[in-house]
């Protein structure tokens, strides 16, 4: 299996410098890759801004590979991370100017955003280097901002990038360097009992033509942001991710997107250098965001990395723990965990993942995961509802869906066993839409069109 990689690294021409083929986060070649908890915000007057002829003063200072996650807590804070031509992070200061919706003004598709100094959010950037096969490096400038004290299930319009200052007088930004103007929505605090959607969805890999020809459909999924469990690209070179970005960069600009490595993302210090994610407590230093987990409404999300023994392992005490706090907490009524290779699964491809049954399932059990998604095995499949290894009925049991491949030409055919209530064979693909209120948690499984419904179920609690 590692020849099969570097083959794949050989043939697309990038490594990481330095970089083995493992599963621990190192550190970049410079800069600071966490934002500090706490930021000073400084307050002026709320002026309408003389707009500039363009916003791109300096071309080299262009804005690429734009996309948005969650560090904090999704209610109040937003972490926009993007790249740069420029790489001199000493002289980048990276920045996000945001605006509640209601202020801003809408004429002939102009947006029109005010300007105080606290809507502007600053940020820092880091460098690492790629290297090709004939020993050309080339450094990489990651840029990161965290937005905090915003308003819960609140619109937003933001501009991304770096300006030199502002000048009150004439209302005008010097030098400035930012992205158009695109809107975004906060979460919901926990315990809110709004209903809401998510997306999920894994395994696009090589799908990046099918992405672009269906990027119209794909950024008018109506949900509240997106999970992705694992393998985003075929083996996770440098122009992969270039390509990746581009791609969903309609998607990513507007969408929160969390996603956790899969075994295709080979390179595992450029999947976490692309992606900042919560870094939790009673995690390995190595293994910091590799999981992580929030709570939006009345739900718990957890995302974990199943890629190898040491990678299951590392989670244990986090999740005990964590799992365990979201149980005894009144707001929450479902837990959904994602990871990319399924506990339960009857596709001769790869099938069950027994270090995922020995470590987490008993964990699951013990606090009552309500579902637990994943990817790897590209069809669909729903398992019946499962404790101490057999099957439950509904309310007893954790309920497993492995739901993929999303945008992806690769597929693989079904399987049955014991635990199976339902599967279909990849080759109309598959993602999932997730439907949450106070009572009811509905899964949707859909082909990739959007056409044909695979499956659907509905939990419930009183």
């Amino acid at each position: 299996m590692r020849m099969y990689f570097l083959l794949w690294l050989l043939i697309l021409g990038f490594v990481v410098s330095n970089c083995e083929l493992s599963d621990k986060k190192v550190s970049p070649d410079s800069g600071n890759s966490q934002i500090e908890d706490a930021q000073t915000i400084e307050e002026s007057e709320v002026v309408e801004v003389n707009e500039p002829a363009s916003w791109i003063t300096d071309s080299t200072k262009d804005i690429k590979y734009l996309h948005i996650t969650w560090t904090k807590e999704p209610a109040t804070s937003l972490t926009f991370q993007w790249q740069s031509s420029y790489i001199n992070i000493e002289k980048y200061k990276p920045v996000v100017w945001i605006v509640k919706a209601k202020d801003v003004k809408i004429e002939a598709n102009k947006i029109s955003m005010p300007y105080a100094k606290q809507f502007v959010f600053t940020g820092n950037g880091f460098l690492y280097t790629t290297e090709d096969i004939n020993d050309n490096k080339e450094k990489r400038a990651q840029y990161t901002v965290e937005v905090f004290n915003l308003e819960e299930d609140t619109e937003y319009y933001y501009r991304a990038g770096t300006f030199d200052d502002f000048d009150f007088e004439k209302r005008e930004f010097v030098n400035p360097n930012l992205s158009d103007a695109y809107r975004i929505k906060t979460g919901l605090k926990s315990g809110n009992k709004k209903p809401f959607k998510v997306f999920a969805g894994g395994d696009s890999q090589s799908g990046i033509n099918m992405i672009k020809n269906n990027i119209e459909y794909i950024k008018n999924i109506k949900v509240d942001f997106w999970l992705f469990y694992g393998d985003l690209v075929e083996v996770g070179t440098q122009p992969e991710w270039d390509a990746y970005f581009d791609a969903m960069q309609p998607l990513f600009v507007n969408k929160v997107f969390m996603p956790v490595q899969g075994n295709h993302e080979t390179i595992s210090e450029l999947f976490y250098y692309q992606f900042a994610l919560p870094v939790m407590p009673g995690l390995p230093e190595e293994f910091k965001e590799h999981h992580w987990s929030f709570d939006y409404g009345i739900a718990h999300f957890v995302g974990l990395n199943s890629l190898t023994d040491a990678t299951v392992k590392s989670a244990n005490t986090f999740l005990e723990d964590d799992l365990k706090r979201a149980r005894e907490n009144q707001n929450i009524k479902w837990i959904v965990v994602m990871f990319h290779h399924p506990a339960y699964s009857a596709c001769s491809t790869h099938g069950s993942t027994q270090r995922v049954i020995d470590n987490w399932v008993p964990i699951f059990e013990k606090y009552r995961v309500d579902l637990v998604l994943s990817g790897h095995d590209h069809n669909y499949e729903r398992t019946y509802p499962i404790k101490n290894n057999q099957k439950v009925s509904q309310g007893e049991g954790v309920q497993y869906v492995v739901c993929s491949p999303f945008m992806s030409p690769k597929w693989y055919s079904a399987g049955s066993d014991w635990w199976t209530y339902k599967s279909r064979d990849g080759s109309d693909g598959a993602y999932g839409i997730i439907e949450i209120d106070n009572s009811s948690l509905t899964f949707t499984a859909y082909t990739n069109d959007g056409v044909d419904v695979i499956d659907t179920f509905t939990l419930k609690k009183d």
